[in-house]
């Protein structure tokens, strides 16, 4: 089990994995006195001018993950929340693991370390000219037709509406946006490992503006606009109502982590959102 608060004493970076509106990711290898090391992604929050820009407009306040500690306590905790609701489902897909937070002084921003993701991205289906012979044998045809000509965008789409289904009904009902398939860039936020699929990424760079459905959410939680919103009587009800189930899929122990993980996430996030205008 990690706590986000023990701080490597040591990083190196290995080399840069991209820039997005929110955050830069970086491949590091990470070093505790004790002797350990680790490699893994570092995502450090220092966003553009942008992201910055709407943000404050929105919530009259700094990007709070870049400034805001119980912000990026928060995205830890809800992924451990959100790994271990999808375990206790059927869904072929889980979620990279968080291992720290940690100001970073030189790029003046927080940083969420999480499990480095060996996997790739979609792989587009060839042009054919028999496509719309292709969508109707699917639609149609028998099972075994339908597994051997689904393209793997369709599996990546249907696993995403699984997700985003999964995290609302538990209480996590601003994160489906970052696996929403409503959400421009959302595909890229799910790396293909084997026959599985990894979310990479829980963490939002603009509010949720573009579904509908989430800026009705906001609104009835009193939140708006949307930015990574957190129920909590919802995550507590689910949590409550699926007590026994996960504890058969999880263990006992993984359980009680579970519920310690949904009380600090549910303390986090009051406290970041209660600091914001």
């Amino acid at each position: 089990r990690c706590d986000p608060l023990a701080e490597p004493s040591h990083i190196r970076i290995l080399r840069s994995l991209g820039q997005g509106r929110a955050a830069q990711a970086r491949l590091v290898e990470a070093r505790w006195a004790d002797g350990r090391s680790l490699i893994c992604v570092e995502k450090v929050f220092v966003p553009g001018r942008l992201t910055r820009f709407i943000y404050r407009f929105s919530f009259q306040s700094p990007f709070a993950y870049q400034h805001n500690r119980d912000a990026v306590l928060a995205c830890f905790y809800r992924r451990r929340v959100a790994a271990a609701a999808i375990a206790a489902t059927s869904i072929k897909a889980g979620v990279a693991m968080p291992l720290y937070v940690r100001f970073d002084k030189a790029a003046g921003g927080w940083v969420l370390a999480a499990q480095w993701v060996d996997g790739r991205g979609i792989k587009p289906a060839p042009a054919s000219r028999n496509r719309i012979r292709q969508w109707l044998r699917r639609k149609l045809g028998n099972a075994s037709e339908v597994a051997e000509s689904k393209a793997e965008i369709d599996t990546l789409v249907e696993t995403m509406h699984q997700l985003e289904a999964c995290l609302a009904e538990s209480g996590l009902v601003g994160s489906g946006w970052q696996v929403s398939p409503g959400a421009l860039v959302s595909t890229a936020n799910l790396l293909r490992v084997g026959s599985r699929y990894q979310v990479i990424d829980l963490e939002s760079g603009i509010p949720a503006f573009l579904v509908p459905r989430y800026l009705i959410a906001s609104a009835a939680l009193g939140d708006f606009p949307p930015f990574d919103d957190l129920d909590p009587n919802r995550l507590l009800n689910w949590f409550g109502k699926n007590r026994t189930r996960l504890k058969v899929q999880l263990g006992v122990g993984a359980s009680d982590d579970l519920r310690h993980d949904c009380e600090k996430l549910i303390l986090h996030s009051a406290r970041w959102k209660e600091s914001e205008l």
